[in-house]
């Protein structure tokens, strides 16, 4: 292999040409990589906000209260189980920052649009 051809392998990945037509857009952020996992977090809390911000329905700040401590949302009492599980699992402890169940507006949807899994096979 000539240099350039490794540069373009090895420094900017893309797909065999004959793969192109099978995705949708594909984007990779190689400032982002996989092993630096809060980085990629924040970004995804982000991604959760960008269309909000944009329209200035909402402030973020870029700043977390929680520092580098993932921050894990339980929507369903048995969402909070399987925190409590990892943490034995992992042996470590989380702390609670809000306890009560949430009150989302009447236009919120909290119907998840996912099937359960035990529904997967019909």
């Amino acid at each position: 292999m000539r240099i350039r051809e490794l540069l373009e392998v090895y420094i900017t990945p893309s797909l065999r040409p004959d793969l192109n037509d099978t995705l949708p857009p594909t984007v990779t952020i190689p400032s982002l990589p996989n092993s630096n996992a809060y980085d990629q977090y924040r970004y995804l809390l982000n991604m959760a906000a960008a269309e909000a911000v944009s329209k200035g329905e909402v402030q973020v700040n870029q700043e977390s209260a929680f520092n580098q401590s993932i921050t894990v949302v339980c929507y369903t009492p048995e969402e909070l189980e399987i925190v409590k599980k990892t943490d034995e699992l992992m042996g470590v402890k989380h702390r609670v920052v809000v306890a009560s169940a949430s009150r989302e507006p009447p236009w919120v949807n909290t119907a998840s649009t996912v099937r359960p899994f035990k529904d997967l096979n019909n």
